[in-house]
């Protein structure tokens, strides 16, 4: 048995379009109401107009970061939001990160890629009492669409994509798989060229953006050594370091390997569950 929240009202900050749709994905069945804003200044200004029971605050967003997004609604004269929960989306779970996540106001944090048992459990440890209920909490063996994870040796392996590992971060549930991983190629199919593009008309903040965004999609799906080379290629723009024109064909040549492999995974997939 585990406590869950329904009809209850959660801000979700995080600038990655495949974040946002795996946490709407899972908590779909629970009638939460989910609010996404994909910067800090936004999921400021929302806390301190709208009422929430929760806030998941990714903490590298753009213009204005999930620390200080954190600490501007902890320093609101509206008392409500001293209390209000505030969950940290971290891409490296490291103590000096937890630790500024304290300093910020946040309760507590969550490494990404997100786990969906995890993610459940910590929200439901987080939202108000009169919120919850109690569900019965299922193991994913037993659920429609999912696999257990002896039923993955029947894929065989696909170059740039860590299935196993990933299958199992999402609950084993290869529906929300497929959703993403659709939704990853009608968005993402052109990345290369529009960094290439903010990179050539001299936008390296814009670039910055779309590299950090591609750095949380693909470390959620499990694509792993494309995850590598954003995270390289986001600290040389950051940095100003030289070798970013040969980053960026290297993550173009990423790219179109996982393009690829997730052709032929979805096709599989989806014999599977036919």
């Amino acid at each position: 048995m585990v406590m869950t929240m329904r009809e209850s009202r959660l801000l979700v900050a995080d600038n990655s379009a495949g974040v946002q749709s795996q946490i709407r994905t899972t908590l779909s069945d629970w009638l939460v109401q989910i609010t996404p804003v994909f910067d800090g200044r936004e999921a400021v200004e929302l806390a301190n107009s709208c009422v929430f029971d929760l806030v998941l605050m990714d903490t590298c967003l753009p213009i204005v970061n999930g620390f200080q997004a954190a600490s501007a609604i902890r320093s609101s004269k509206n008392v409500v939001l001293k209390k209000l929960p505030i969950i940290a989306l971290v891409s490296r779970n490291l103590q000096e990160e937890i630790k500024n996540c304290r300093n910020a106001g946040m309760n507590e944090s969550l490494g990404k890629p997100l786990e969906v048992n995890r993610l459940i459990r910590t929200m439901s440890r987080w939202i108000p009492m009169a919120k919850r209920s109690q569900m019965s909490f299922s193991p994913v063996e037993a659920r429609d669409g999912f696999f257990v994870t002896q039923d993955f040796d029947k894929f065989d392996y696909l170059p740039g994509i860590s299935l196993i590992k990933t299958l199992e971060n999402l609950g084993g549930d290869i529906n929300l798989y497929l959703i993403l991983l659709e939704q990853y190629v009608e968005e993402k199919w052109n990345i290369a060229s529009l960094i290439r593009q903010n990179l050539m008309e001299g936008r390296i903040k814009e670039a910055c953006i779309l590299v950090h965004g591609m750095k949380g999609v693909t470390s959620t799906l499990g694509l792993e050594e494309l995850s590598q080379v954003c995270c390289r290629l986001e600290e040389a723009l950051l940095h100003g370091e030289h070798g970013v024109s040969c980053l960026l064909d290297s993550f173009e040549a990423a790219q179109a390997v996982v393009l690829g492999s997730i052709d032929t995974l979805t096709k599989k997939l989806q014999n599977s569950l036919s």
